[in-house]
């Protein structure tokens, strides 16, 4: 029980000095994966009731990263970064699922969420970049 505890603090300590030296580090200086773990947001961005809702791809991240919506909302995807991304879920078309084509600089996807679920998605290109959408019913 003893060295638990131990390994926990350890561990505890070393997350918080690790997520301190990212915080102070300029977006340049860290690699793509470290700079999306730092930007990404773990929150639900609750959108209900909105005909159309945007997410922001921007340092490696989708913005927000956890999307709540209502069926029938258009969800339109904005590509804020130098490099190309996708948006892709891994369900098929006719399961609602999409797959955008690489979208460059100032390119968008749209998706209307017409059926009710969880539906997670990645770039395909970077996939360490995740976002969830819940479309409630």
């Amino acid at each position: 029980m003893k060295k638990t505890l131990i390994a926990v603090a350890a561990l505890s300590t070393t997350l918080v000095g690790a997520s301190s030296a990212l915080a102070g580090m300029p977006p340049m200086a860290m690699g793509h994966e470290a700079h999306a773990v730092a930007a990404a947001s773990p929150r639900l961005s609750v959108q209900l009731h909105k005909a159309v809702v945007r997410v922001a791809i921007h340092n490696f991240a989708f913005q927000p990263a956890r999307l709540k919506v209502s069926r029938g909302t258009r969800v339109v995807w904005v590509n804020r970064d130098g490099d190309p991304h996708t948006v892709s879920t891994s369900a098929k078309r006719r399961a609602g699922g999409w797959a955008s084509q690489a979208l460059d600089t100032g390119n968008s996807y749209a998706h209307v969420m017409s059926r009710a679920g969880s539906f997670s998605y990645i770039c395909t290109i970077h996939p360490f970049m995740h976002g969830t959408v819940v479309v409630g019913s």
